[in-house]
């Protein structure tokens, strides 16, 4: 008797799971996540009603919630795939939750538990690699993309290990991933200005003012891509450019070079060479302050 009564719990369990399901498909959320629900109730050791569970729960944005209803599931069953790969997703969502909230550490510990789960789950180790990388941990995080890479050869994961190793002071290993990065999207703003970056990086002035400029063809007010450029023709010597360049910069965003100490140092050598050795932009600033004094 207990043993049909078991297996008839067991079918009406089914029974609401096979609901949920077609509930779900409808893109009626709420109304499969409460089948589950009843699913549980006639049978609570339903591993699979739990699985799902935490499958709805991801798409509400409830990932802490689905986190536990995944990891009930594969109490209950250890091998069932598709709470292994939920949860895994799970932790990933709730890394990159904490991305946004800049809660690095968190997030580190979110997508490791994702790659603990599923150690071929490109989205957790990539995950694992951009909080490293948000953590300052450079050549940690360039280990890691490096595994993404191998698991996707053709993802996003090329642009962000060049990015990784020229932020690790490995400009040389950093190249080739970008010019791979460039070449998978021409026109991807971020991979040609993280190249010409690279290139200043390396002393290749030339090549790196072709590479700003190749960012200006198509995204004229790009900033970054004017400060380069004004960097390097500084660095070239052709300093009356560099300072029309610098004053573009300048006449949209005064305060751009506070935190860029090399590029205000280029900017002002480029102005005292202009003025034939007289530092016009260091007169021009003590002046404005000396105006700011008088007025208060």
């Amino acid at each position: 008797m207990f043993r049909r009564l078991f297996l008839r719990r067991t079918r009406d369990a089914d029974a609401f799971i096979d609901k949920g399901r077609a509930l779900d498909e409808l893109g009626m959320t709420e109304r499969a996540l409460d089948a589950y629900r009843a699913a549980l109730a006639r049978d609570p050791s339903s591993a699979q009603a739990h699985a799902q569970i935490g499958g709805l729960l991801t798409e509400l944005g409830r990932f802490e919630d689905s986190v536990q209803a995944y990891q009930r599931a594969l109490e209950l069953d250890p091998a069932n795939a598709y709470a292994t790969s939920g949860l895994a997703l799970a932790w990933t969502r709730l890394g990159d939750h904490q991305m946004r909230a800049h809660m690095w550490t968190a997030a580190l510990d979110h997508y490791r538990n994702a790659a603990a789960h599923e150690p071929d789950n490109v989205d957790a180790v990539a995950g694992v690699g951009r909080a490293l990388a948000a953590l300052g941990r450079f050549d940690d995080a360039s280990a890691r993309f490096e595994r993404a890479v191998a698991l996707d050869p053709d993802g996003d994961s090329i642009l962000l290990l060049g990015m990784a190793l020229r932020e690790a002071a490995r400009p040389s290993e950093a190249e080739p991933w970008l010019r791979r990065a460039v070449a998978r999207h021409p026109l991807d703003t971020t991979a040609r200005m993280e190249l010409a970056l690279c290139l200043v990086d390396l002393d290749r002035f030339e090549e790196a003012l072709a590479g700003f400029d190749d960012v200006l063809h198509t995204e004229p007010d790009e900033i970054g891509a004017l400060v380069g450029r004004g960097y390097v023709l500084s660095r070239l010597g052709r300093h009356a450019e560099a300072v029309a360049v610098f004053d573009r910069v300048l006449d949209i965003n005064p305060a751009q070079f506070d935190d860029a100490p090399e590029v205000r140092a280029a900017d002002s050598a480029s102005r005292k060479a202009c003025a034939g050795g007289e530092d016009v932009a260091a007169r021009i600033r003590a002046a404005s302050r000396a105006n700011e004094r008088n007025e208060t």
